[in-house]
């Protein structure tokens, strides 16, 4: 029996993502033979089939989804390791996701925070939606996402670490404009500006309007907020934004707050990790950042 080595799990991640054992070859510059030897070696090591065959193209099964995940870590936490004892000297290298909300209000002062205790290590950060980050955290590409949406996989944990609250906006010509509250029935029909699919911003939107019966029209979709209040405030719409995201168009009177009556719509902004994270020492560090920022 020929030994599990690095390489094997490397090769075998490979073709996971591919779904192709040519293609896998190609970008790890081996020769296909070597791919299909490392995937048998595997599936003989622990008398398993990782791929199915559908139509030219390779499927996990149950165990290659279940190797999968544990072959991604493992070779993420050797790479923290080899990077940790050949660079501890100099740098280490955080690398952090952040939703758009978190993105464009926090994660600076955050990354600034984190800098002042650890002046030695490099914080990246990447700005994407939940359902980019959620797959980039599965994969070991990112070390600990801050999101303000719900992640599915019960291999991430999600721990609250502040609050925020979404507020309807629309600009002064809007027949909302200067009414206090507005009933909720009131939104049926009405132009909607909203994010993407797969934004934590827009799920909680969608989950508000299905659960009082109320069908919007979608006007635009915007992959950023900026796009979105340049939209209502050019009248094109009316959005459910976080209030964070338009305190200064607020204070300017650009977008105009409307209350709407019942519950509030808030949500818990979360770190979020993956169950078999190793919490080395800048995570452990930029985490204790995170959990006192609203306390400060």
């Amino acid at each position: 029996m020929v030994p599990m080595t690095l390489r094997h799990l490397e090769i075998f991640v490979e073709v996971a993502n591919c779904g192709k054992m040519s293609e896998a070859a190609r970008n790890l510059f081996i020769a296909q033979s070597s791919v299909s030897q490392a995937i048998a070696e595997i599936e003989r090591q622990y008398n398993i089939r990782l791929f199915e065959r559908l139509s030219k193209k390779l499927y996990l099964t149950t165990s290659g989804e279940e190797m999968l995940g544990y072959a991604r870590h493992i070779i993420s936490i050797y790479k923290e390791m080899e990077n940790h004892m050949k660079f501890s000297a100099d740098s280490v290298r955080l690398r952090v996701g952040a939703t758009v909300t978190i993105g464009t209000c926090i994660i600076s002062d955050l990354i600034k925070r984190f800098n002042e205790l650890m002046p030695q290590a490099s914080a990246e950060v990447m700005i994407r939606n939940t359902v980019n980050l959620e797959m980039r955290l599965l994969r070991s590409e990112l070390d600990i996402g801050l999101i303000e949406g719900q992640v599915k996989s019960a291999d991430l944990i999600s721990r609250p670490i502040m609050d925020d609250q979404l507020i309807l906006v629309c600009n002064h010509n809007h027949p909302f404009f200067r009414r206090e509250t507005i009933d909720p029935q009131e939104l049926y029909g009405q132009p909607f500006i909203l994010r993407e699919k797969g934004s934590g911003t827009r799920d909680l939107v969608e989950r508000y309007l299905s659960g009082h019966n109320i069908k919007i029209k979608e006007k635009w979709m915007c992959n950023n907020t900026e796009a979105m209040k340049r939209a209502v405030i050019d009248g094109h719409g009316i959005t459910i934004i976080s209030e964070l995201l338009v305190k200064k168009e607020l204070t300017e009177g650009r977008l105009y707050k409307v209350d709407i009556s019942g519950e509030p719509i808030k949500r818990k902004l979360c770190l979020v990790y993956h169950k078999n994270k190793y919490f080395f020492e800048a995570l452990k560090n930029f985490t204790r950042v995170c959990e006192d920022y609203q306390k400060s």
